[in-house]
């Protein structure tokens, strides 16, 4: 004997339960919230810019490395060799 298995059909993505539905309302809000973001940050970045420049002295924008904080650059001496010892040679 020969028992004959029903297939059961492939359930659709809109067939799923409520679990699946909580989970596209909250993937389609976050997709939402992180474009709008993104659109907003690409609004304000150019804002952000200028306003780190405006502060800037006008020494630290040509200097490369420079911090994006007003800061003072680091000076020091060095010593001085000495005047005897270039003449033993």
């Amino acid at each position: 004997m020969t028992a004959k298995v029903k297939a059961q059909p492939l359930r659709s993505l809109s067939d799923a339960g409520p679990v699946a539905r909580m989970y596209r309302k909250y993937l389609g809000r976050a997709s939402l919230t992180i474009l709008a973001v993104i659109i907003l940050s690409a609004y304000l970045l150019p804002l952000l810019y200028m306003a780190m420049t405006a502060f800037q002295q006008p020494g630290q924008s040509s200097t490369p490395g420079a911090p994006v904080y007003p800061a003072k650059p680091q000076t020091g001496t060095r010593p001085q060799p000495s005047a005897a010892g270039k003449n033993s040679q």
